[in-house]
């Protein structure tokens, strides 16, 4: 969830810049750094996410939650995160269609 995810964003420290190693996930057999400043949020993601470009179209991504009953979707530019939508979004945003009809 978004608590999950900024419960991690709120243990950053002031060593910690734009340029901080983030982990999603952990790889058996590679620990992770002792000596350096990162953000493990591998406890909190799904290690495949469905992911979408940020132009996809708000009626294909509200008829893939549909379709494949998710949760949330992971949004990209470029293979780069920039973003999250989750069911509750999509629920929202439907309603305050609806409010303008």
């Amino acid at each position: 969830s978004r608590a999950n995810l900024r419960a991690v964003l709120d243990q950053r420290t002031d060593d910690m810049t734009d340029a901080t190693p983030c982990y999603m996930l952990t790889t058996p057999g590679r620990p992770l750094p002792r000596n350096t400043a990162y953000l493990d949020f591998s406890a909190w993601l799904d290690q495949s996410p469905i992911q979408m470009v940020e132009t996809t179209p708000l009626n294909r991504l509200i008829d893939t939650f549909r379709a494949l009953r998710l949760r949330y979707v992971v949004v990209v530019r470029n293979g780069a995160l920039v973003g999250m939508v989750t069911k509750r979004d999509i629920l929202r945003r439907i309603h305050s269609f609806r409010g303008r009809a």
